[in-house]
């Protein structure tokens, strides 16, 4: 029997102060998919910002725009592995600043479809999902270039990716490797596949190697950071 996680570990919430200082990369050109290499993984040498997001008095614009995001969500599924409802999550978007990382504003999507994609991109991952989300409600990223939660965006989860379990451990989750599964994102219709942080989960049972994930509720967190 594994055994349970920290009560925050399976809540949403900014999770930023775990990320490294090389938290993320662009995503070259010359990166490879996962169909011909694996999951890549995010590892590229950047350092965060520390920007409140206000807007310039005179024009309006913020003053130093959003160069980074990550995305949290909350998933939970069937006996057969299979979302029971709608997923939620929250993306929330970073400037480019040598400081550390703190975030500039957030949007919350809830109700987002996911559409199973079979087969995954790589037999380490053992669910994908294409999404399909609704403009968010309400959120206070209006000054911002905003990324998208639909058009060729992906997410995963499955076998925890060697490059993020060897960043765990200058992070808040150093030492729960063994209890954590990996998250994985596309934002270019499954072309290139990142790894991109954890999946905590609130089933007791025992890691799987291979589909279907147990049922529970899956919340994904990012490690490294993605350039808008």
């Amino acid at each position: 029997m594994r055994k349970a996680l920290p009560p925050d570990l399976r809540t949403m919430h900014y999770a930023y102060a775990f990320c490294l200082i090389g938290c993320a990369a662009l995503l070259s050109a010359c990166a490879s998919s996962a169909r011909s290499g694996g999951p890549q993984a995010d590892t590229g040498a950047a350092s965060f910002q520390n920007d409140s997001g206000e807007e310039d008095a005179d024009t309006g614009e913020p003053a130093v725009p959003a160069s980074w995001w990550t995305l949290e969500g909350e998933i939970t599924l069937d006996e057969d592995g299979l979302p029971e409802t709608g997923a939620q999550f929250t993306v929330t978007l970073f400037g480019l600043n040598k400081d550390s990382p703190k975030p500039v504003c957030s949007l919350q999507y809830s109700d987002v479809t996911l559409t199973a994609v079979d087969p995954t991109p790589d037999e380490t991952i053992f669910h994908w999902w294409d999404l399909s989300a609704q403009a968010p409600k309400s959120h206070d990223c209006n000054a911002h270039k905003l990324p998208t939660l639909d058009s060729g965006v992906s997410i995963g989860v499955g076998a925890l990716h060697a490059d993020i379990k060897a960043a765990l451990g200058s992070t808040r989750f150093a030492g729960l490797q063994d209890d954590l599964y990996g998250s994985y994102i596309s934002l270019d219709a499954s072309t290139t596949v990142w790894a991109y942080g954890v999946s905590a989960t609130s089933s007791l049972e025992p890691l799987v190697t291979t589909a279907p994930l147990p049922a529970g509720t899956y919340t994904l967190q990012g490690v490294y950071l993605l350039p808008l």
